[in-house]
């Protein structure tokens, strides 16, 4: 999606990402395609052994095996897989009809000797024509509020971030003390809010990601990381009721502020281990 917002086409390797399935299909025809036309340019081969070699070209619709003996040896001719030149969306998941790839293409069914022309028109069907209506809607809508044409000058995955943040939240300990700020029971020297950015740089990414889902909302950072995250991450004390034991308590927050309320542990174990089993729990009972 984010290639098609800046402008550019879509290609096979797209193709192994939306379909994977119909992507193994084609990529075994081109095979056989392939080798269709070394076998038709090889002047040394007759030409009746040559139309012979075309004819026993094989589609694999299995992986070998050695226990099975022939003729099962998961192989077919194309014309035995009785396609046509129809594009056919998986039931399961879409419930639009079947698209003829051209004029007749129901009833004109898919051999070795058409089949370079079924490759070509399935993936531009996939990956263009199939999908232009959409696009163009969403272009016209998009560029209601931002000229979409102007995305032109960024590579896809720089759309990406600037649409959605920081994908694999990245941080280092001099960013967490310099964009994070300790109020309200700690200050920068005191041993619960050091432990606390010692235990956020230790994280992995989805443990990362999780954790800014917890304090903020969302998995990801804006584009720049820490430093544009508006309001800044902000650690503050989580006071006990009472004679409530801290070990035995869990971080909160706040996330409309970007409030993390984390207690006094006793160590720096004792704390990721709560702030894990904190922000990996569903509910808003851990505000």
């Amino acid at each position: 999606m984010y290639k098609l917002m800046c402008g550019r086409k879509l290609d096979f390797t797209d193709l192994m990402e939306i379909n994977p399935e119909l992507a193994k299909v084609l990529t075994q025809i081109q095979d056989m395609v392939m080798r269709k036309r070394e076998i038709e340019a090889d002047d040394t081969i007759a030409a009746e052994l040559r139309a012979e070699m075309v004819g026993s070209l094989r589609y694999r619709y299995k992986a070998a095996d050695p226990a099975v003996a022939a003729p099962d040896d998961g192989t077919m001719a194309l014309e035995d897989l009785c396609l046509c030149f129809v594009h056919t969306p998986p039931s399961s998941v879409y419930q639009y009809t079947e698209h003829p790839l051209r004029v007749g293409g129901a009833d004109e069914e898919v051999t070795i000797h058409n089949a370079a022309d079924y490759v070509q028109l399935a993936s531009d069907y996939v990956l263009q024509i199939g999908i232009a209506p959409q696009i163009e809607a969403f272009k016209g809508g998009f560029s209601e509020v931002f000229p979409i044409e102007k995305l032109a000058i960024f590579t896809p995955q720089e759309v990406q971030s600037i649409l959605c943040g920081e994908q694999r939240p990245e941080w280092t300990v001099e960013d967490l003390a310099k964009y994070t700020d300790p109020k309200f029971g700690y200050t920068r020297d005191s041993a619960g809010y050091t432990r606390f950015l010692e235990v956020l740089y230790e994280l992995d990414t989805d443990e990362r990601k999780a954790f800014l889902n917890f304090a903020t909302g969302c998995p990801s950072l804006p584009p720049g990381g820490l430093a544009n995250l508006h309001p800044r991450l902000t650690v503050v004390r989580k006071t006990l009721d009472g004679h409530g034991n801290a070990d035995g308590s869990f971080p909160s927050v706040n996330t409309c502020v970007h409030y993390v309320k984390v207690p006094e542990y006793s160590c720096k174990e004792v704390l990721k281990r709560q702030l894990l089993i904190a922000m990996t729990s569903k509910g808003f009972h851990l505000n």
